[in-house]
């Protein structure tokens, strides 16, 4: 593998160096910042990074401090029966490039995202990679699943107001997404991030490993992805039935305020799986209570206001 090659799938703003016998892509203006990191230890902190801290309940994400502040490092891992055996080994470079590319296109098009700022690729022979993608850590957030987790039986107005904005202010994201033509394919409850600051509530939208932006909007497949989110609140609710189950509904209002018809195809569709996704969260259920679940425990990690320390 060549620092000429890598160059050649670069999406426009970013460029390539190498260190330590490592290669690191920087967006312009972080090379010395992602330099360091792959000085450091490469994509796993395990390696040798200092004062690493993990965001519970996202999966493997490691804060580090840069001279630039906090950055979110996600080591790449395989899924699926073969992960024991090939683990974090990839086949070149195509998968974290790919997301680099489309984080850095869904911000072009105004979508609230983590900004990506670079990646660390390892070679390990034979064309195979080990690598991580580095993004700007987003201080003050904590995931919608987070959020709904603690809903208490009796909110306060305030509290229930404040839900509604959110879910409001969501349902007007994931429209955004798919009007830009992105398929999310992952699109569940810990995948989006509410952050409060000074500036007012902002939602963002995580882990775009197995997007695609080649879709129109309101496709099959952008079906499929608010059918999948569907799922998820109905895990939660499970295990939260204090939640409201309008909440879905109000969310479809703010996807598409202007389609009734298109909300009515999608609750059609909800009601057509309902049977075929209860016996799934059935199996769900029975599990979690077998080996533990996300849902149904506290992550570790998590303050008392909800946000992840």
């Amino acid at each position: 593998m060549k620092i000429s090659e890598i160059k050649k799938t670069l999406p426009e703003g970013f460029d390539c160096r190498s260190a330590g016998g490592k290669f690191y892509v920087f967006k312009v203006g972080w090379g010395e910042e992602i330099r360091g990191l792959a000085e450091r230890g490469g994509p796993s902190p395990e390696a040798g990074w200092a004062e690493v801290e993990y965001l519970s309940g996202r999966g493997r994400l490691a804060v580090v401090t840069s001279g630039r502040g906090k950055l979110v490092v996600r080591h790449y891992f395989h899924g699926g029966v073969f992960r024991r055996l090939t683990r974090d080994l990839l086949r070149g470079v195509s998968r974290p490039m790919k997301e680099l590319k489309l984080l850095t296109e869904a911000a072009r098009a105004r979508i609230r995202v983590p900004e990506a700022v670079g990646l660390i690729i390892d070679p390990a022979g034979a064309g195979l990679v080990r690598a991580a993608l580095i993004t700007i850590y987003i201080p003050d957030s904590y995931d919608l699943f987070t959020y709904l987790r603690q809903w208490p039986a009796d909110p306060s107005p305030l509290m229930i107001r404040k839900k509604r904005e959110i879910i409001a202010e969501t349902g007007a994201l994931i429209a955004a997404l798919h009007r830009s033509g992105f398929n999310h394919a992952d699109l569940q409850l810990k995948n989006i991030t509410i952050q409060q600051s000074p500036a007012g509530l902002r939602i963002f939208i995580l882990d775009f490993d197995k997007a695609t932006h080649d879709r129109p909007p309101r496709s099959k497949v952008a079906v499929k992805n608010l059918l999948r989110l569907y799922r998820s609140f109905r895990k939660l609710r499970l295990v939260k039935p204090a939640l409201s189950p309008r909440d879905p509904l109000r969310f479809l209002n703010a996807y598409a305020p202007e389609d009734k018809e298109f909300r009515r195809y999608l609750v059609r569709q909800a009601r057509r799986r309902r049977w075929r996704d209860s016996l799934h969260l059935i199996k769900w259920k029975l599990l979690s209570r077998l080996r533990g679940s996300p849902y149904a425990q506290p992550m570790s990690g998590d303050r008392e206001d909800g946000r992840e320390a």
